[in-house]
């Protein structure tokens, strides 16, 4: 974890004193989650750009199903008054597109042990339990946020487009020097967001990816979450 904070650091550096845009190998190695963002906003031509560079992604047939909806501004700060109003009224997120079944406990346990390893993170900025759902409801404060949606006729199968594509999104953002958190928790405002951007009905919430400039300063960002070793999740064959 030191070695990819001290890259990230190298990286940042280089960025300040006018250094080009990173290597690919570099922005894999130093991307991570952003949970704390400055008060200020993301042009919408940089927005533009990193939606465009995120386009080039791979997918089935060429068929690019993704339908994006790029949101700053008042529109943002609609989004998220709505989204953090039905968490408060005790609105229940309608079923994730592909996901019928619980979760198995090998997968759980990952994501309990992220809610364990940022705890102390949390703890330090004065914000113990706002990690998920509460931050994620106000999209952690981002002036900028990229909604993700596929036409219902695509799914399950597709979905694995929208990853490829966000994918792409999170590294083209990070080149710019921009920090994102994917976000699933705002599903529960479902309807609310698609009367804020009116949204078809024949369309379905797939991600919200929230988008601006990290907080130096907050322990929040200094958190990294760990990953199983490679040969926990893959077998090679020669």
């Amino acid at each position: 974890m030191m070695l990819m904070k001290d890259a990230h650091r190298r990286f940042t550096e280089k960025r300040r004193t006018g250094g080009t845009k990173m290597e690919l190998s570099e922005g894999l190695r130093t991307r991570h989650s952003v949970r704390a963002f400055l008060d200020r906003p993301v042009e919408a031509e940089t927005l533009r750009r990193i939606i465009g560079a995120a386009c080039r992604a791979p997918s089935a047939g060429n068929m690019q199903p993704w339908e994006l909806y790029a949101v700053r501004g008042q529109t943002m700060e609609r989004l998220r008054s709505v989204v953090r109003a039905t968490f408060e009224s005790g609105g229940s997120a309608p079923q994730s597109p592909g996901l019928a079944k619980p979760a198995p406990e090998v997968y759980s346990e990952r994501r309990r042990g992220l809610y364990r390893e940022a705890d102390p993170y949390l703890q330090r900025a004065g914000r113990s339990g706002e990690f998920i759902p509460e931050g994620s409801y106000r999209f952690f404060g981002a002036p900028a946020a990229v909604l993700v949606y596929v036409h219902e006729d695509l799914l399950p199968l597709r979905l694995v487009c929208c990853g490829a594509f966000m994918t792409q999104l999170t590294l083209a953002a990070h080149a710019e020097g921009l920090g994102t958190c994917a976000i699933g928790f705002v599903r529960t405002a479902d309807r609310q967001m698609r009367e804020v951007l009116s949204v078809p009905e024949e369309f379905s919430f797939v991600v919200a990816l929230a988008v601006g400039y990290p907080d130096p300063q907050s322990p929040v960002n200094e958190f990294r979450s760990s990953r199983v070793p490679v040969d926990e999740v893959c077998r090679f064959f020669d």
